[in-house]
């Protein structure tokens, strides 16, 4: 476990206790959620995180996060829980040819639930990212997130012809100049519950985004 994120989960189950809490609820969790964020204002913390440590340190949750992770049985969730990855344009790219792999292998086995396991999956991504990009700080990082989140939306709608939209879309003049190149330090934007809703586009325009602006040193701690 890296240093940040060893931090916050100590000061997480150290205000639970120091606060008297016995289960996690709303409103225990916004209390929560505010004295760790207080306590350690160098990090951003999401909501989801603190679920996490909450729930694996055996306390009682009663809250629901979208955004915690997909609620798989098995075998679905050790064969998709660590395929979402969203941080990158390349990672969100193969994160989809993993998920369209997976997808047909169900299907051809006639497995509804392990199709709709995979649905689950890249629905959480498209919100996920959703949120990123409306938390971003920099225009950046929110054009990117935004744009991974309309690639999801789009798999979601046809995975069968995304990859043709895909070839597509990244040989546009617009991509090129969105996206003359990634750095990884603008990508890792915290995220937190709110508006979950996609914007359900099916357009190959994905434009008016700015570019090349600089974020802050801001770390975070993401649920990924």
């Amino acid at each position: 476990m890296s240093k940040p994120k060893a931090c916050a989960k100590e000061a997480i189950l150290r205000i639970f206790e120091e606060q008297g809490m016995t289960r996690l609820d709303e409103l225990s969790l916004r209390r929560l959620h505010t004295l760790v964020q207080g306590a350690l204002p160098e990090l951003r913390i999401a909501r989801s995180y603190v679920i996490r440590v909450i729930a694996g340190a055996g306390k009682p949750v009663a809250v629901r996060d979208p955004f915690a992770g997909a609620d798989l049985r098995e075998p679905y969730r050790t064969e998709l829980e660590n395929l979402l990855k969203y941080d990158t344009l390349d990672n969100a790219e193969g994160c989809l040819h993993a998920l369209s792999d997976k997808m047909a292998g169900y299907r051809s086995r006639e497995d509804r639930e392990g199709v709709e396991s995979v649905r689950s999956i890249a629905l959480l991504g498209k919100r996920r990212a959703l949120a990123a990009a409306r938390r971003a700080r920099s225009e950046e990082a929110k054009t990117i997130k935004s744009e991974i989140a309309e690639w999801f939306t789009l798999w979601l709608y046809d995975p069968s012809s995304f990859f043709d939209w895909l070839s597509l879309r990244k040989s546009s003049p617009e991509y090129s100049q969105n996206f003359p190149m990634q750095r990884p330090d603008v990508l890792n934007e915290a995220e937190e519950s709110g508006d979950y809703t996609g914007s359900g586009s099916r357009s190959a325009e994905i434009g008016g985004r700015s570019r090349d602006r600089r974020t802050t040193g801001e770390r975070s701690i993401e649920e990924c």
